[in-house]
């Protein structure tokens, strides 16, 4: 689930299968699941609370709920170009100053001018926060599509996508009740405050009618917000509102470790962290009586692993070559800022402000607000700014991260210029404002600086699918792997429903009527004509 890995999916199946022949087997576990984020770890949870499973193996690369940070070489004929390192080295902690774009056009290079080069970026997961427990409730959970009412209805038509909002709002409710149950500190954890969906004064039109098809789409309990208390909430910018009362933030990690660890408190449930990165998964004719089918997940180490099924909830981490087409990697970049100290204004959010320049977000706490068309999301939690955006981008190239959070953390002071006022120094070790008399201190590893504010950068890997739905489930009938993948950037509500049904697709329990219907929407075999669907019966016997 790294780079390298990526880069092997580009060869030929015949290269791939000569450059990994097994070396060595385990033992054979009734499912393997790849991948520790939240749907893998979710997945992990549901399926040790069914009587008749009784062996999982959890296959992490990097750390539950964090993915993994190591750099990988590259190889020498990889081009480099002006837009992705030199642009970061431009940006870097001095963003105020112009680029100079003839300058960076001469460092476009080959990794052959550099023999050693190593691709320093990580393929953290879309899962991981930020290292500071103060900045860690950052992941959304919300009941919306991840674009408009009528582009997702252009795929999947209106009954697609009132099964869309059902799931969605399941979803939330599951995840909600199990983070109360797996998380340490759940109300310091999770954070439901709702979440209000804010447009500009050029968006008034189009944003009253997606207000309307949301309605009829069976949203529950939204509420449309006119332009003095949208701005009393969200700031002077902002013209008009959708608010959503059920949505919540939550730290993704915290809550991927706790299922994690509910899970292997079942005995039934072995986690294998920084483990070897897989590099293919098959369905195989075993050599018994039965010729039943199986699973091998194989290791870029050569380890194989035998199993009844493989569940690949590996994200954009992982480009299994059948889903060529129907699965995007791409880079998700969050940004905290420090707001500073003030007096707590919990529940007064509403109240009249003095004028643009002292408007404030409700503190320590606010809800989450995310702009039309999402070009951003962002919400104050425990007295930290976080902002997300600057999304699509591919995780096959590198990620300019510093120039993108840097877009970012430019954004969210020019909203909210009142966190231009934040003290803020860097040391080598985080601690709280409250521990430095109101001077915020940043770890040096994310340590970063705009008009003289300090701010947070982090970067993951997220998937993307042509239609906004993810894949769930296996591609054909006789197929072991299931897939559960392609969260959209906005999917962790949906990808824990998904994590529900896992144990059902698996043959362990039944589906109910109502959620076969909706499971329409998140089936892979919707893409009737992907190679992998409409693949023959034939399974070939494991050698």
């Amino acid at each position: 689930s790294d780079l390298a890995t990526l880069f092997l999916f580009m060869s030929s199946p015949r290269e791939r299968e000569e450059e990994h022949q097994p070396t060595s087997t385990h033992a054979k576990y009734q499912v393997v699941i790849v991948g520790a984020g939240v749907a893998g770890a979710a997945s992990a949870y549901y399926l040790s609370q069914i009587e008749e499973v009784k062996s999982v193996c959890v296959l992490e690369r990097g750390k539950v709920g964090r993915g993994s940070k190591e750099g990988k070489p590259l190889v020498r004929h990889a081009t480099l170009l002006h837009s992705d390192e030199a642009h970061d080295a431009v940006n870097n902690n001095n963003s105020n100053s112009s680029v100079n774009e003839e300058e960076i056009k001469k460092s476009s290079k080959t990794v052959a001018d550099d023999e050693d080069k190593v691709f320093t970026y990580a393929r953290s997961s879309g899962t991981a926060v930020f290292e500071n427990p103060n900045e860690s409730n950052i992941k959304m959970i919300v009941n919306i599509f991840p674009c408009s009412s009528d582009e997702y209805i252009a795929h999947h038509g209106e009954d697609g996508a009132r099964s869309y909002l059902r799931l969605a709002h399941k979803g939330q409710m599951l995840q909600k009740q199990l983070a109360a149950s797996v998380l340490s500190d759940p109300k310091s954890q999770l954070t439901c405050l709702g979440s209000l969906y804010v447009c500009l004064e050029k968006d008034i039109i189009e944003f009253e009618k997606e207000f309307v098809s949301l309605q009829r789409l069976g949203a529950r309990d939204i509420e449309w917000w006119e332009e003095d208390r949208t701005q009393k909430c969200a700031g002077p910018d902002f013209r008009r509102g959708i608010f959503f009362p059920h949505d919540a933030v939550i730290d993704s990690s915290s809550y991927a470790e706790g299922l994690m660890q509910s899970a292997i408190s079942t005995g039934k449930v072995t986690l294998i962290e920084q483990c070897s990165p897989m590099t293919q998964v098959n369905t195989v004719t075993a050599d018994d009586e039965c010729r039943s089918q199986m699973a091998i997940t194989t290791l870029k180490d050569g380890t194989a692993i035998r199993s009844d099924w493989v569940v690949l909830a590996t994200g954009g981490l992982f480009l299994e070559p059948s889903l060529a087409g129907i699965l995007k990697p791409c880079w998700s970049y969050l940004v905290s800022i420090p707001a500073p100290a003030a007096a707590d204004t919990t529940n007064k959010s509403l109240q009249v402000q003095d004028s643009e320049s002292s408007f404030r977000l409700q503190s320590p706490d606010s809800p989450n607000f995310f702009s039309w068309n999402f070009t951003h999301d962002w919400c104050l939690t425990k007295g930290y700014l976080r902002c997300s955006g600057e999304d699509h981008y591919s995780a096959l190239k590198p990620p300019r991260s510093a120039h993108r959070c840097n877009s970012l953390a430019r954004w969210t002071l020019q909203k909210l210029p009142y966190l231009k006022t934040s003290p803020t120094s860097v040391s080598s070790t985080a601690t709280s404002s409250e521990e430095q008399q109101g001077t915020t201190t940043l770890t040096q590893e994310d340590a970063n600086t705009l008009d003289g504010v300090a701010y947070s950068a982090r970067y993951g890997v997220y998937s993307e699918t042509p239609d906004h739905s993810p894949l769930v489930g296996t591609p054909h009938p006789n197929s072991r792997v299931c897939y559960i993948v392609g969260c959209n950037a906005w999917g962790q509500a949906l990808m824990s429903f998904a994590s529900s049904l896992i144990p059902s697709l698996l043959g362990f329990r039944t589906m109910s009527p109502q959620d076969k219907e909706d499971f329409l929407v998140l089936n892979i075999r919707r893409f009737a004509l992907l190679d992998a669907v409409l693949a023959d019966d034939y399974i070939p016997e494991m050698k």
